[in-house]
């Protein structure tokens, strides 16, 4: 446990910040995100918009995990 909080509870809390994250990467172009090696992989495969829809659809799912596990557990 993490300062009396359930470990699930952590772990669902860091998923959705992880996926805001993402999201807000992808949606607003930030330098950092999108100069990062990973991102550059996903944007030869798919395109800069493609990649940048990925990383916001990945973020989504990220989110809705988080929320997920915290509700459910």
């Amino acid at each position: 446990m993490t300062a009396g909080l359930p470990e699930s509870f952590t772990l669902g809390a860091l998923l959705i910040v992880i996926g805001i994250c993402s999201v807000a990467g992808g949606a607003l172009r930030w330098r950092f995100f999108t100069s990062n090696r990973r991102f550059q992989v996903v944007e030869e495969l798919l395109g800069s918009g493609g990649a940048r829809c990925f990383y916001i659809l990945l973020g989504l799912v990220a989110a809705a995990l988080g929320v997920l596990v915290i509700v459910l557990s």
